[in-house]
């Protein structure tokens, strides 16, 4: 039972506690831009329409 659990077990201990995480580095970043810049538009689509009258006077949500 030592070599199915025990072994397994000990080793991905050993790996958690010896591979700790590289330290983070945190530091102000800033850009400085020239310029504006371009202002491009979505372009509108327009839904398909429907070829037939709805079966009923109301919406389906109410």
């Amino acid at each position: 039972m030592l070599k199915k659990l025990g072994i397994p077990t000990l080793a991905l201990t050993a790996m958690l506690a010896l591979g700790s995480a590289a330290p983070a580095r945190a530091g102000v970043h800033f850009g400085v831009g020239i310029g504006v810049a371009p202002v491009v538009p979505v372009p509108y689509v327009a839904p398909y329409p429907y070829a037939y009258a709805p079966p009923y006077p109301y919406d389906y949500y109410g």
